[in-house]
């Protein structure tokens, strides 16, 4: 492994892993994988910075929003930041805070987004439970109907 070979070292060591403002959209349909992996390393990069005690090793984690990348075909909002700026903000941060979102817009979006999360996560809840109900309801209609159909059938 190679965090005993920063504690070898006599400068200090930095460890950034990359993970994303996504852990916080875990709810959304058919992409759970993304912000799984990503809430990973978050949970790795903070484990990390917990146990090591030394403090040889700037632990971050830089959790950014949308950065103008391929992956994100080149976006161009007005909350998306080039990987340059994400870079720059990251190491300003390094050893200063952790998590670090890259950007101040990422920041104020980070906020906004664990702020509202709740809500969306009971309307889903509610959701789901509302379709569950009325498939239970349907359920009981369908056997009913079954039932009222076998009688039918006795009684001619």
């Amino acid at each position: 492994m190679i965090i005993p070979r920063f504690h070898r070292r006599k400068s200090r060591s930095a460890i950034i892993d990359l993970s994303s403002l996504a852990i916080f959209l875990s709810a959304m349909p058919l992409a759970v994988h993304y912000p799984a992996t990503k809430l990973f390393n978050y949970t790795l990069s903070q484990g990390y910075a917990q146990e090591d005690k030394t403090g040889k090793i700037d632990y971050l984690c830089l959790m950014p929003g949308y950065v103008s990348t391929k992956m994100t075909f080149e976006r161009k909002r007005s909350d998306t930041i080039s990987p340059w700026t994400c870079a720059i903000e990251a190491l300003k941060d390094l050893g200063n805070i952790n998590p670090s979102h890259g950007h101040r817009i990422h920041v104020f979006n980070a906020n906004l987004v664990q702020m509202f999360n709740w809500y969306f996560l009971r309307e889903t809840a509610r959701h789901c439970k509302n379709k569950h109900a009325q498939a239970r309801r349907q359920q009981k209609c369908d056997r009913f109907e079954a039932m009222i159909k076998e009688r039918e059938k006795i009684f001619q």
